[in-house]
């Protein structure tokens, strides 16, 4: 599958050669600029599949700014330096960077290079998002149990008749358990409950069919 890639160089008069190896490995475009270009507002467009840099060090600086992109926007980032410092090359790993290579450009290795770029990132990315839906998850469950809570303490009600309540108003209004506990919770810490409104003193209904589950 063909990629674009943007490459920073340091020295764009001598870039020929790696966006050759680019190329070779299945670019369908690379666009090079320098690095004292405003490089990072062509990423903003979300144009480019990969970030190649090529410098002979790697400043502090660069390491900030790639910290940032690997939050927004991310995209997989190779760099190609003559940078060994084992320090720098843990911090720019850090950073996001999912390829660093020192010295060599060639032509051959360029395609495994990418490869392994653009699988590393797919794969942090799926981490990313596991761990986003978890913590989501559990927040939705804190959600529950505050509003649980809320309600044993304010309707004198068993913890099993809490959850059926709050179950009967999510399969009433077709919304998620947690967005109903959220709800509850703001009505109730607010004290702001008025007659007829959504949350009046109601028999306690046994759902039979259809639970709702976060």
């Amino acid at each position: 599958m063909g990629f674009n890639a943007l490459l920073v160089s340091d020295d764009v008069n001598h870039s020929a050669e790696l966006k050759s190896g680019l190329i070779f490995a299945g670019a369908h475009n690379v666009t090079v600029v320098g690095m004292d270009e405003s490089w990072t507002e062509l990423l903003s467009a979300d144009t480019y599949d990969l970030l190649v840099l090529e410098c002979h060090q790697v400043s502090e600086g660069m390491l900030n700014t790639l910290a940032d992109l690997n939050e927004n926007p991310a995209i997989p980032v190779i760099c190609f330096t003559s940078e060994r410092d084992s320090k720098v090359i843990k911090q720019s790993v850090k950073s996001g960077v999912m390829a660093f290579v020192v010295g060599d450009k060639n032509q051959n290795r360029m395609k495994p290079i990418v490869d392994v770029a653009l699988a590393r990132f797919s794969e942090q990315r799926a981490l990313k998002k596991e761990l986003s839906q978890l913590k989501d998850k559990l927040a939705n469950r804190a959600m529950i149990e505050k509003a649980k809570g809320l309600l044993m303490q304010t309707r004198g009600i068993s913890e099993d008749e809490a959850y059926h309540e709050i179950r009967r108003h999510a399969m009433n209004q077709g919304k998620r358990l947690s967005e109903v506990a959220e709800t509850f919770c703001s009505t109730l810490n607010g004290e702001t409950q008025r007659e007829g409104s959504l949350f009046t003193d109601k028999p306690i209904a046994e759902v039979q069919q259809n639970p709702i589950f976060d």
